[in-house]
């Protein structure tokens, strides 16, 4: 579904060159849960960032159900992050003077098939809440909520969006143990249908659970171990939210935006390739042009050939 190709991601500043990942080169499909751990800076978020396309790499290939992104625009990337990923961050972000139900309600009134009715929203509304234990609460501030409580409203909201792939970043960070192993569990049972991709800096509560265990230092892959395979499907045709054939211009424009390092190579290329095509097409043309000025000389001034020009004097003197 996903595939890395010695993808890497660096940020740049006046001051100083950060690496978020580098060289990597990996799949994931639609059944899969990754657990990816690391100590603080070693490229988790950074890795969830790319997958979500918050971020663009800087060099390799992203593909997304066979489909490179090399030469996505903007549109093309929001199309992707509102079709195909839901993101609970571990901030949660959620809206704290509103209720429990009005949180989740943005999601999926902003995500709902055209032309649902408020009643099949609200039973949409109420049902995820009730999967993620909070349809008591529904109409409680989120202000007044405990923790796990909000990290459950974020995931109820992300779960509005009904997508393919749903990242986690860090979402037991700000809990304790009870409430913790509570969310594994949910995170679990959601991983079921799901693409789910969790980013922790406690692996353990996850691993029982996990089809895959990713562990980053200073944006390197140190270990990945499989504990069950995958199945190899895509979740959704792309072309649903893709183009299938991208316009030539709309490629190369984008390509040099989103890709510059391959984008400037592909300009110089051309100009190289031009150059090179009007030198040799000069000199073989002053070639040609010389050896039709010698055959047509030769065949006025031979004394063999039958159209020469014999000029002789009136009194035939030499």
């Amino acid at each position: 579904m996903i595939e890395f190709i010695n993808l890497s991601k660096h940020y740049m500043s006046a001051e100083k060159h950060t690496v978020g990942i580098t060289g990597l080169t990996t799949s994931f499909y639609s059944n899969d849960f990754v657990v990816v751990s690391g100590s603080s800076g070693s490229g988790k978020t950074t890795l969830l960032n790319i997958i979500s396309g918050i971020d663009k790499p800087s060099d390799g290939e992203f593909i997304i159900c066979n489909q490179s992104t090399d030469y996505f625009g903007e549109k093309d990337f929001d199309n992707y992050r509102k079709n195909y990923v839901s993101f609970v961050q571990q901030d949660y972000n959620l809206i704290e003077s509103q209720s429990v139900f009005d949180n989740v309600k943005w999601s999926v009134d902003l995500n709902a098939i055209k032309g649902s009715t408020k009643r099949e929203k609200r039973v949409i509304i109420i049902t995820l809440l009730e999967k993620v234990g909070l349809s008591d609460k529904a109409f409680q501030k989120v202000k007044l909520l405990s923790a796990g409580e909000r990290q459950r409203v974020a995931i109820a909201r992300a779960l509005g969006k009904d997508c393919p792939i749903i990242l986690f970043d860090e979402p037991t960070g700000n809990l304790d143990v009870i409430n913790a192993k509570a969310i594994v569990e949910l995170i679990n049972e959601i991983s079921k249908d799901k693409l789910t991709v969790v980013s922790t800096h406690n692996p353990e509560l996850f691993l029982k659970h996990a089809s895959r265990h990713i562990e980053l230092q200073r944006g390197l892959v140190v270990k990945d171990h499989l504990f069950r395979a995958s199945d190899v499907e895509l979740l959704k045709d792309p072309r649903a939210y893709f183009k299938d054939e991208v316009p030539l211009k709309n490629m190369f424009f984008n390509n040099i935006f989103n890709q510059p390092k391959r984008g400037l190579t592909m300009i110089f290329s051309f100009f190289f390739v031009s150059i090179i095509t009007l030198i040799l097409s000069s000199v073989l043309f002053h070639i040609n042009d010389q050896n039709n000025l010698e055959r047509v000389e030769d065949s006025m001034f031979s004394n063999f050939d039958k159209q020469r020009l014999i000029v002789s004097k009136f009194d035939n003197m030499p």
